[in-house]
């Protein structure tokens, strides 16, 4: 009859909201998904931003703490070679002064 076929269509087009509803329900969690990875994305391109700038602070720390050690190194180089300069000189003196004293001792 007329009444069982409209009957049998609402209880299909009830069906049928139940799983448009419970498809939605599912889209809507989808959706709050994206939503946090987008969130947790955003923070971890901020992390990444922050983990760059540090690391070009780091970077330029150690070219300064290279060219430090460079300077010192130069320095050290410099001061031995000051070094020995001066025990050379001070070999020329005592030989200097060993003649000066042979020369005393000659002349007495």
């Amino acid at each position: 009859t007329h009444a069982e076929q409209l009957e049998a269509e609402n209880l299909k087009s009830g069906e049928e909201v139940v799983s448009l509803k419970a498809q939605l329900d599912k889209l809507s969690g989808v959706q709050n998904e994206i939503s946090d990875l987008q969130k947790e994305n955003e923070e971890l391109q901020q992390h990444r931003e922050r983990l760059i700038e540090s690391n070009a602070t780091l970077e330029e720390g150690l070219a300064k703490l290279h060219d430090s050690i460079q300077e010192s190194s130069s320095k050290i180089a410099h001061y031995e070679e000051m070094l020995v300069n001066w025990q050379q000189y001070e070999q020329q003196q005592r030989g200097y002064i060993e003649s000066l004293n042979e020369q005393i001792s000659t002349n007495q």
